[in-house]
């Protein structure tokens, strides 16, 4: 049975948008590791300095006063330096991924909704194209936190924003409690903004499988009779 030539072009859309994600989480991965990698190399160079400087402490009293600045300038730098240059970075590289998010949550939301609830006859595929529009609207809200949390630190209790790999998994896991409205309690929005922010998800994960998505399911069920 062939598809129809409108899910096959939302299905090469989705796969579209999908693949300029991973993209773009590619892109923004690898400039936190040349980042990162940067300030290992600035270390590296201390380093060499320091033992250069400890090589001329043999040659006389003056060298050794000189080298015993040096490394302590070279400590200084090293721990003054990066890790502003970290916190910048992962700001940058949050805030440009989570926008990335955002593109491809909102075009992706614009194209299903386009299709699920356009003019003609309520589908199994209309249905299956709400419930994907349910799980979209969860994933904007996690680059929404994701945005408050690089952009204002300490928005959110249980849950620390910064660069590490188990940021996006606990993200999406607060999303989804709150769009379902379970809320563990582990993770607590304390900034305003974050605070509206889940309210307005938790309005939106209630309102619409109790009124949009049943009453398609209704409309599919009397189609079909």
């Amino acid at each position: 049975m062939s598809q129809p030539p409108r899910l096959i072009a939302l299905v090469n859309v989705a796969r579209l948008l999908g693949l300029g994600g991973l993209m773009l989480a590619a892109c923004t991965g690898t400039v936190n590791v040349s980042g990162t990698g940067g300030g290992s190399a600035t270390g590296a160079g201390g380093a060499t300095d320091t033992a250069g400087s400890t090589g001329t402490a043999g040659r006389g009293a003056s060298g050794a006063g000189g080298s015993a600045g040096a490394p302590g300038a070279g400590v200084g730098g090293a721990s003054g330096g990066n890790p502003g240059a970290g916190g910048s970075h992962f700001t940058l590289n949050a805030c440009l991924e989570a926008s990335g998010w955002l593109l491809v949550g909102f075009v992706l939301i614009w194209v299903v909704a386009h299709a699920v609830f356009g003019p003609g006859r309520i589908t199994y595929h209309r249905v299956i194209g709400a419930i994907l529009l349910y799980l979209t609207i969860g994933i904007v809200f996690v680059a929404l936190y994701t945005l408050v949390g690089a952009l204002a630190p300490g928005s959110f209790t249980g849950i620390s924003v910064h660069d590490r790999v188990s940021l996006p998994p606990d993200l999406v896991y607060f999303s989804f409690t709150t769009i379902t409205t379970v809320g563990f309690g582990d993770i607590v929005p304390i900034h305003p903004f974050a605070r509206s922010l889940s309210n307005l998800e938790a309005i939106l994960g209630q309102l619409y499988p109790a009124t949009l998505l049943a009453r398609m399911v209704s409309l599919e069920i009397g189609s079909g009779r």
